[in-house]
């Protein structure tokens, strides 16, 4: 069973993982934003996969 999260939380995962990784400030919000949000439209690019499996 798939188990589903809120797009601000998974953009706020994105953020902190890149924080963590020294990702530039204005670098994190947008790439997290557009990472879910593709991920959100069926438009899989394994973004959000790769992300999680690198934490």
């Amino acid at each position: 069973m798939i188990r589903r999260k809120s797009i601000d939380k998974l953009i706020n995962f994105g953020i902190s993982f890149m924080t963590k990784r020294s990702v530039p400030e204005d670098h994190e919000a947008y790439t997290s934003r557009i990472i879910v949000e593709t991920e959100a439209f069926r438009s899989s690019t394994h973004g959000l996969v790769k992300l999680y499996s690198c934490k």
